[in-house]
């Protein structure tokens, strides 16, 4: 993580994407092999530390720009107090991250201590194509991120409200074709990776896929706070998200015991979480009242219109449809600035994929 956050501030994110990708392939190999030859749980994570210990290495070798190596780490002193203001100077990016790992890994306690052990794979199941999901916003964020720091200008946010407004259309049509094409094929796709006894996989699937609606345009905002020096508040935010999940999560488990009440859970404190995100950003003058209202009308709008074409016609044909009207829609009234903005980064997102 350290030497791709040291690629990302070098515009060298292509040597971390080489490297993952390698890390990936064996990652794959391994599974592939499962299929074939099935063999014990401790020997899959045995091959997986091995896989680990080959990834760093290249990290090392390749992805530092030879900054680092094996030898200097070990040889290098830490001396305390460089890891007292190392994290005093990034506290509330400590909290962050450990709020994001508590959030995700707390569904899979939950799950497992109060529903049953299909739920477990059931969710794990959807949990993990929604992960798959999240890379190309992941991998956007890591080029759309450091545009957003250049961009920053207390005394003037004209450049920086602008570029915002033009990636934020690029994040919200990413999650709704995500959401649409889950919604289409997950019935299809979901049986035939992970076969018949978790069908109701699909099921999940989707209604999991409602939080990547918000999820990528929350991915921007957050960076966005970053960049204008408002951790504390995106701190803030995050502990708020996680409090109102769980507490979703508990009371709504009281009454029914469904994994439908983790998966409403997370979508209804991630669009609480964005709300309290648009707010802050209207406050500070870099969105506006007029540009979240068209997100949440848009979005709204888009989804009853699939809603309606999934009832007419099959659900691949509403799919279709809906992105010729988007399509058509986006050609016609979205400003050329904004439609060369998206173009630049789903070729970029495309490429790095």
């Amino acid at each position: 993580d350290a030497i791709k956050s040291l690629n990302v501030a070098e515009a060298q994110q292509i040597k971390s994407f080489k490297i993952l990708i390698i890390d990936s392939f064996l990652l794959c190999l391994i599974a592939s092999i499962l299929y074939i030859y099935p063999f014990s749980v401790l020997t899959l994570c045995t091959l997986q530390v091995i896989i680990r210990a080959v990834t760093i290495n290249l990290f090392l070798k390749i992805g530092s720009s030879e900054l680092i190596n094996t030898r200097g780490i070990l040889a290098y002193k830490v001396k305390f107090i460089e890891i007292k203001e190392l994290v005093y100077a990034n506290w509330a990016f400590v909290v962050i991250g450990s709020i994001s790992l508590l959030y995700w890994r707390s569904a899979q306690i939950i799950v497992s201590k109060l529903l049953t052990l299909t739920d477990v794979a059931v969710y794990g199941i959807s949990y993990k194509i929604f992960q798959i999901a999240l890379i190309i916003p992941l991998i956007v964020s890591s080029t759309v991120y450091p545009s957003l720091v250049r961009k920053y200008n207390p005394d003037n946010l004209a450049e920086l409200k602008g570029y915002y407004q033009n990636v934020f259309f690029f994040y919200f049509s990413y999650g709704l074709m995500a959401f649409t094409f889950v919604y289409s094929f997950a019935d299809l796709i979901v049986p035939l990776i992970f076969g018949d006894t978790y069908q109701n996989a699909a099921l999940y699937t989707k209604l999991m896929f409602l939080t990547l609606l918000i999820f990528p345009t929350a991915i921007l905002q957050a960076n966005l706070l970053v960049a204008m020096k408002l951790e504390r508040f995106d701190m803030i935010f995050n502990i708020a998200s996680l409090v109102l999940y769980l507490l979703f999560c508990f009371v709504g488990l009281y009454y029914v015991k469904s994994m439908k009440v983790i998966v409403y859970s997370v979508f209804l404190s991630f669009m609480i979480f964005h709300i309290l995100q648009d707010i802050l950003l209207i406050r500070k003058g870099v969105s506006s009242f007029r540009h979240t209202a068209m997100f949440y009308g848009l979005s709204a709008s888009c989804i009853a219109l699939y809603f309606i074409l999934f009832k007419l016609v099959n659900s691949y044909v509403s799919f279709f449809i809906l992105w010729l009207i988007v399509s058509g829609c986006i050609v016609a009234f979205i400003p050329k600035a904004n439609r060369f903005v998206m173009n630049k980064l789903f070729r970029k997102a495309s490429a790095t994929v």
